[in-house]
C-alpha cells in the first residue's frame, strides 16, 4: 500500500476503484484501514498472488462508503449549524447590550434552528460512524476468511499483513475478530503468535462396511443427519453379519 508508493512510478499496483471508477492505488488509512488514494473509500486489494476474494466484501465495503458520505454531510450540516449558532447568540447579546432584552431573546429564539441542526448533525455523524466501523469490519473479516481458506497452515498477523497490505495493528486486529468466527478455531504457534485457519471438515466412518462420508461444515443439518443415519444403518448391519 502507501509503504510500497514509488516517487517514481506512482502508479505502481494502480486499480480500478469500484466506488469512483477512478485507476489508482490503495493506501493504509488509520480508521478505515485502507482506502482509495483517489476518492478516499474504503478498499481492500489482495497484494499477493494466487488468493482471490470471494465477494463477500463487496457489500459491506459500498454500505461503508454510503455512511461515509451520509457522516460527511451530517458533519458539514454540524459545522454549519454551529457557525450559524455562534454567530446568532453573538448578535443576540449585541442586541439586548445596544437595544434592550426583548431584542436579545427574539434574537436567540431565531437561532434556535441552527443550535438544533447543529445537535442534529454531530448526533447523526456519530451514528454513521458506528455504523461505518460495522461495514469495514464485516468487509475485511470476509476477505481475511478468503486468505485464510486458501492459505495451508492458517493465517497469523505477519500473513495478513502480507496479503492484504494490513497493518501490523490492523492485522491483529482483524486477527482477533476472525478468531471468535464460528467458522474458524485459533492456536498459538511455538513462536507465541495466534493463529487461525478454517474449522476441518467433520468425517462419519462406518469402518470396515466402507460407508464414509464428509461433512464441510457449511453442510445443512440435514445432511449432517442423513450421513449419521447411513453410518448407524451400516454398523448395526455390521453386527448383525457378527451374530450370525
Amino acid at each position: 500500500m502507501s509503504n510500497d508508493y514509488d516517487p517514481d512510478n506512482p502508479m505502481k499496483g494502480a486499480s480500478k476503484c469500484p466506488h469512483c471508477g477512478g485507476l489508482g492505488i490503495v493506501v493504509q488509512n488509520d480508521e478505515l484501514r485502507a482506502v482509495c488514494g483517489l476518492c478516499g473509500a474504503p478498499r481492500i486489494k489482495v497484494q499477493v498472488e494466487g488468493i482471490t476474494l470471494s465477494g463477500g466484501e463487496v457489500e459491506p465495503l459500498t454500505l461503508a462508503e454510503k455512511m461515509r458520505k451520509a457522516r460527511f454531510l451530517w458533519r458539514t450540516a454540524g459545522v454549519f449549524g454551529g457557525a450559524a449558532s455562534g454567530f446568532g447568540v453573538l448578535v443576540s447579546a449585541l442586541l439586548a447590550l445596544v437595544l434592550s432584552w426583548g431584542w436579545g431573546v427574539a434574537g436567540l429564539i431565531m437561532t434556535l434552528p441552527f443550535i438544533l441542526l447543529t445537535i442534529a448533525g454531530f448526533t447523526n455523524a456519530s451514528a454513521k460512524t458506528a455504523k461505518l466501523r460495522t461495514y469495514v469490519d464485516a468487509a475485511w473479516r470476509s476477505a481475511a476468511r478468503d486468505v485464510a481458506s486458501q492459505h495451508r497452515g492458517g493465517v497469523t498477523t505477519r500473513t495478513l499483513q502480507e496479503s492484504l497490505g494490513l497493518s501490523e495493528a490492523g492485522a491483529e486486529q482483524v486477527l482477533a475478530e476472525l478468531a471468535v468466527d464460528d467458522m474458524m478455531r485459533s492456536d498459538v504457534t511455538s513462536a507465541g503468535q495466534l493463529r487461525v485457519e478454517p474449522v476441518a471438515s467433520l468425517r462419519v466412518d462406518a469402518g470396515a462396511t466402507g460407508a464414509s462420508k464428509t461433512l464441510a461444515i457449511e453442510d445443512d443439518l440435514e445432511a449432517r443427519f442423513e450421513a449419521l443415519e447411513e453410518a448407524m444403518a451400516a454398523e448395526e448391519a455390521s453386527q448383525r453379519q457378527v451374530k450370525r
